[in-house]
């Protein structure tokens, strides 16, 4: 039950800390930018995930399942000291467009709205949060999955064993790696030229997504065909991690900046 607790706590933690993250990142970047400068903690988080997973499948078996555990948690503990004496909270709504001229004029002015039970019934009626919320709940079930199962699926299921399956995980990390830097920069592309465009590009790749994972479950993995499933699982960690950096730069573009960290909360629910 310790191992409960303490893992019910880190998620609070951890929860808490990303829709800080994007909050002021948004008061950081402009709207021409936020995909591109979504792909960072996007891809910060998608590398964690990665280390974890390889540390869980090379260095539990030799030294226990403990030692994954504290070697991650001594460098977060040393970065958030870090950041703690060194980051300083950029001025709210700085990079609206709406604001800037503001800015601009009045070194003094501050922006001061603060979050209300009007504005977070406001906030659901904004049609860009209601498509995100209502896909990224059926969209967030195949991460759950992959991230729970798949490791487990490969080593025993198909019979590859724990050192093979963490291999196959790390090509569709790397695969995630790239596709999210590529997305986020296509991305922003697609949005500053048109919306159409990017709507379009973000369900094409999350369908695309879909098919080497499919392929990679029912793969029949006798004879040569372990090359083929890192290939597949690289793949299916490009195209599956398209969308995530633009649909976060979505949230930041269309909440005003007191709601944004109250809609991220929701969002990572």
């Amino acid at each position: 039950w310790q191992l409960l607790v303490l893992r019910m706590l880190t998620g609070i933690s951890i929860g808490g800390a990303v829709p800080l993250i994007f909050s002021i990142l948004g008061d950081l970047f402009p709207v021409g930018h936020r995909s591109e400068m979504a792909v960072v903690p996007g891809m910060a988080m998608g590398i964690g995930q990665l280390v974890g997973q390889a540390l869980a499948g090379f260095v539990g078996p030799a030294y226990g399942w403990r030692m994954p555990f504290v070697m991650v948690a001594l460098p977060t503990m040393a970065f958030a000291l870090v950041m703690w004496l060194t980051t300083r909270e950029p001025p709210r709504g700085q990079m609206e467009t709406g604001l800037q001229t503001k800015f601009e004029q009045d070194d003094g002015f501050a922006y001061s709205e603060k979050l209300s039970m009007n504005k977070f019934w406001k906030m659901w009626q904004i049609k860009s949060n209601q498509v995100v919320f209502l896909q990224a709940m059926p969209g967030c079930i195949p991460w759950g999955v992959l991230i729970t199962y798949f490791n487990d699926f490969m080593a025993q299921e198909k019979g590859l064993g724990v050192v093979a399956a963490t291999n196959i995980l790390l090509a569709f990390g790397i695969g995630c790696a790239v596709g999210n830097v590529t997305g986020g920069v296509l991305g922003q592309r697609f949005y500053n030229k048109s919306m159409d465009m990017f709507a379009f590009f973000l369900a094409a790749s999350t369908f695309a997504g879909i098919l080497p994972l499919v392929a990679i479950i029912n793969l029949d993995f006798s004879g040569q065909a372990l090359p083929a499933v890192f290939v597949l699982a690289t793949s299916g960690g490009v195209l599956a991690s398209v969308s995530g950096c633009n649909i976060r730069a979505c949230l930041l573009n269309v909440n005003a900046p007191e709601t944004r960290g109250t809609v991220f909360a929701f969002y990572n629910l």
